[in-house]
């Protein structure tokens, strides 16, 4: 005969998926000091819950570096392949992410276009998506990585903004500084206040497909920012649906993009047709290990960590691979950027935070008193 000792024991353990039971065990501060009702120490419980947390601290940050590492790769692919047009690029690019999403779709058993009352959501998902990424590797084609990258990874504080417009999130004064000071680092990785130096020193740096690739990049942060706003109202979707529907209209877009916008050409033999198939491949692994990372640690260190991380990445390749060293316009405007950037995950951190939060604490003791 058992014990309700030895059921306490022999417990089925809590799956990821389900969320730790142990999390709300230990959500008491007594726990950590009393005895359970079954005579138990929960000191014991208290040491495997940390553990299980540091554990899936570094899950999450294993999983957004690897994702991170997995973009920007896929962007110096994109960067590499210049004698083939971006829409091609963006084709291939969308069809491994199509066919390297149906293994897991078939697996996951899941309805292919999503449940009906957020279908729409996904398909906005998927369009927006398509749009934001086609603009992104035609943005690759005219500047820089670096540059690229700085830019659309303002999209924090854009997201701030059309939350305020389409889902009535709080929007204050913080949030319109910090915009205010992205339009400047934008407009200094431009070059734009060289446009206006007079004689001698007067640089003609704004050429057509230099603004042709700044509009593309801004049209991908909207694009991306609007994808933010969507997945907020299509939560719970797996990951495989996503995917599956990201895949079939990114075709569908690219290919009419390409045609209307340029042609299809023959891929020539040898390393370019590796890296095509690397293009679909990496975009795939990456967007899997992101919604991982997601599913795993708070979204707030997920994008610290993937906008710093793709910003270095993108430094570091445009450097080491293509020999281009960003200049001092480029620096400033990226460092502005990456700063507002920060401040505007860590205030919305912050916020997040209960009243009686030491962090909280500490800030608010050391505020004066009026």
């Amino acid at each position: 005969m058992k014990s309700s000792q030895d059921d306490v024991f022999h417990s089925k353990p809590c799956s990821e998926e389900e969320g730790s039971c142990l999390e709300d065990k230990s959500s008491d501060a007594r726990l950590e000091f009393e005895m359970d009702d079954k005579g138990i120490s929960s000191r014991k419980m208290n040491s495997t819950f940390q553990k299980h947390k540091k554990s899936s601290l570094f899950k999450g940050v294993i999983f957004t570096l690897s994702a991170t590492l997995c973009f920007s790769l896929n962007a110096v692919i994109v960067r590499y392949l210049q004698n083939v047009h971006s829409g091609q690029k963006t084709f291939f690019n969308f069809l491994g992410i199509f066919i390297f999403s149906l293994p897991s779709g078939i697996y996951s058993k899941q309805k292919p276009f999503g449940p009906s009352n957020i279908r729409l959501m996904v398909f906005l998902r998927g369009i927006f998506g398509s749009f934001g990424l086609f603009m992104r590797f035609y943005a690759y084609h005219f500047l820089p990585i670096a540059d690229v990258s700085v830019i659309i990874f303002s999209v924090p504080i854009f997201v701030t903004i059309f939350a305020r417009i389409f889902l009535k999130e709080p929007c204050g004064w913080f949030e319109g500084i910090m915009l205010l000071f992205t339009i400047v680092g934008i407009t200094l990785m431009t070059k734009l206040p060289l446009q206006f130096l007079q004689g001698e020193e007067r640089i003609d740096v704004l050429t057509k497909d230099h603004i042709f690739g700044i509009l593309m990049a801004l049209g991908s942060t909207i694009f991306a920012s609007l994808v933010y706003i969507v997945i907020r109202k299509a939560k719970g979707v797996h990951h495989s649906v996503i995917l599956f529907n990201f895949g079939w209209i990114g075709v569908t877009v690219s290919t009419i993009g390409t045609l209307v916008f340029g042609e299809f050409s023959p891929i020539s033999c040898g390393l370019n047709q590796w890296l095509i198939l690397g293009l679909g491949f990496l975009s795939c692994i990456g967007q899997i290990l992101f919604t991982k990372a997601l599913q795993t640690e708070q979204a707030t260190l997920v994008s610290l960590l993937r906008s710093g991380g793709t910003i270095f990445f993108s430094y570091l390749w445009q450097l080491l691979l293509f020999r281009e060293i960003p200049d001092v316009w480029s620096v400033g405007g990226a460092s502005v950027i990456c700063t507002c950037v920060f401040l505007t995950i860590a205030h919305k951190y912050f916020l997040s935070l209960p009243p009686d939060s030491p962090i909280r604490q500490y800030f608010r003791s050391r505020v004066p008193k009026p």
